[in-house]
């Protein structure tokens, strides 16, 4: 407030603008449509304070305590009312704001910004600018005016919405979809040469030459694997994270699903001298839920044990079903290097190392048990993680929600061991020693193949060679494989394909495009050749 005053001329602009005050006060009153009952002032020691009674002292305590700023404002900018929000957000007293031109608050660089703004009145207009603050960095806020008559007299009313919180969620949303990006593409990156090793290693595999290379050659196959999940790894709990994945829910016999899991990671746990058993019951366990992503989980627990396990070591995997309880409970377990009190603590946070050593020889991301953890609690779980300490091994434990007992299930049928007929398979790929690698690989499983190098090369091959299998990159120059897959369903021969998406990119945005444009799967790089042959196989 403006203190009294011997001299006279400020006498009297401090009656000018209590009498402003007065009207301000009745204002807030028009704002809602009712009347001012009474206006009641009050001067302790030479100062005035305003409060309404009656009908309108609810809303006075309405605008005083609403968590945004609310101004009046003359038409020539000076501050004739402010509530405690917007005092808050420039930081200065309420005696150093009423009576002040609002311009005194706004940042310098904006101040004809907001001079331009206020001489068209303000009037049902918005307008973002940031306000000083007298001790802190500026202020972005958002102005909502509007122009309002009270006693012949016009002021405008501003609402003063603090945007740092939504500027702040803006910058973190931009700064996830740039990281999505980012990891999409050097996944994209990674795969590419993954995958051309991938096809040479299965080539000089089936070669079965004696040239005693066999041993380097897996030891470049285990490396290729070993990159391969890491690439998984690093997407995977990006979209956990972003809640991105979907699961495939169907009923799901966990104990085949264990069973097939573990003997699927056998022999490159005993390749590093270890032992491993399993334990399961004696009859089927259902569960709701998603067998690739169930599989990934116990996968990634037996490979963290075989990471923290030396050689001579053993690691155990035991499946219980809790009926009381209604749940299934997963047991991995090792007789590695274990873990103190705070790794046990931070063991499920992304990017957390058990292995703190210069040399880091037990390497990887610390990505696994994260997403470990999503993954189980995305299917209404829970894990933990025991250890006696350093030196005493380590247990993951995961419990699942089991299904109450229903009619028994059919059981799958065994895939075909007969070897599939032979296909005429068309390879788009515009990486050269990708497709070529692959044409190989694909002729010498029995199969008749072509290549082309980008996709309008594409099309006249398919049109030439008539091919039964397309196996299409999607990152092609000239016409991208969506593009070729929708033009080759158009055509009466390219009804009967069968169309493969192969690709980098391996986010659920990518499958449902793929499978959108007309492919029957869209496959990640680099593409295994027991689910090529697989998928050949149910062809016949």
């Amino acid at each position: 407030m403006i203190p009294a005053s011997n001299d006279s001329d400020l006498i009297q602009q401090n009656q000018e603008l209590q009498a402003r005050l007065e009207e301000a006060e009745e204002l807030i009153g028009a704002i809602r449509q009712g009347s001012i009952d009474a206006l009641m002032i009050d001067a302790p020691q030479g100062s005035r304070v305003y409060t309404l009674e009656g009908a309108d002292q609810p809303y006075r305590i309405f605008v005083e305590n609403m968590n945004e700023g609310a101004v009046t404002l003359s038409f020539d900018g000076i501050i004739l009312y402010a509530n405690g929000q917007f005092v808050g957000l420039t930081g200065a007293a309420i005696e150093q704001t009423i009576g002040q031109s609002f311009l005194d608050f706004v940042a310098p660089a904006e101040a004809k910004t907001f001079e331009s703004w206020l001489r068209d009145h303000g009037s049902d207009s918005r307008l973002e600018l940031s306000l000083q603050h007298r001790a802190g960095p500026p202020v972005a806020v958002r102005l909502s005016g509007r122009v309002m008559t009270q006693g012949g007299e016009q002021f405008i009313c501003l609402v003063v919405t603090d945007l740092r919180g939504q500027k702040l969620q803006e910058q973190l949303r931009d700064a996830d979809r740039r990281k999505d990006e980012f990891l999409a593409m050097l996944g994209h990156e990674l795969r590419n040469p993954l995958s051309i090793i991938h096809n040479v290693l299965q080539i000089l595999r089936k070669k079965n030459g004696a040239d005693g290379t066999a041993e380097m050659r897996g030891m470049i196959e285990q490396q290729v694997r070993h990159m391969g999940r890491l690439i998984d790894d690093l997407l995977d709990i990006s979209r956990v994270s972003t809640g991105k994945i979907r699961l495939e829910n169907a009923r799901v016999d966990l104990t085949q699903v264990v069973a097939d899991t573990v003997r699927s990671h056998r022999d490159s746990l005993e390749a590093t001298g270890l032992t491993l058993t399993l334990e399961l019951p004696n009859r089927e366990l259902f569960i709701r839920g998603d067998k690739t992503r169930i599989a990934q989980v116990i996968g990634n627990l037996l490979q963290n044990a075989s990471k923290f396990t030396d050689s001579g070591g053993k690691v155990a995997v035991i499946l219980r079903a809790d009926e009381s309880a209604n749940q299934a409970s997963i047991h991995v377990s090792d007789t590695g290097i274990g873990m103190d009190r705070d790794t046990l603590e931070r063991a499920f946070e992304s990017f957390t190392q058990a292995d703190h050593s210069i040399e880091r020889s037990r390497g990887g991301l610390g990505l696994g048990l994260a997403l470990v953890k999503g993954l189980v609690e995305m299917h209404g779980g829970e894990v933990a993680a025991l250890s006696d300490g350093v030196g005493q091994g380590s247990e993951f434990v995961i419990h699942l929600p089991i299904e109450a007992a229903a009619a028994e299930v059919a059981a799958a049928e065994a895939p075909s061991a007969t070897r599939p007929r032979g296909f005429r398979i068309l390879v788009i790929e515009d990486n050269q020693a990708g497709a070529l690698s692959m044409q190989l690989l694909l002729n010498q499983l029995g199969h008749v193949s072509e290549v082309a190098f980008d996709g309008i090369e594409g099309l006249a091959a398919a049109a030439r060679f008539q091919p039964e299998v397309v196996l299409c990159d999607l990152g092609l120059p000239g016409l991208n494989g969506y593009q070729i897959a929708q033009q080759l369903r158009q055509r009466e021969e390219g009804r009967r394909l069968f169309l493969m998406a192969l690709s980098g990119y391996g986010q659920e945005e990518n499958k449902r495009r793929a499978l959108e444009a007309g492919f029957d799967i869209h496959c990640v790089k680099p593409l295994k050749i027991d689910i090529l042959e697989k998928l050949l196989a149910e062809l016949n």
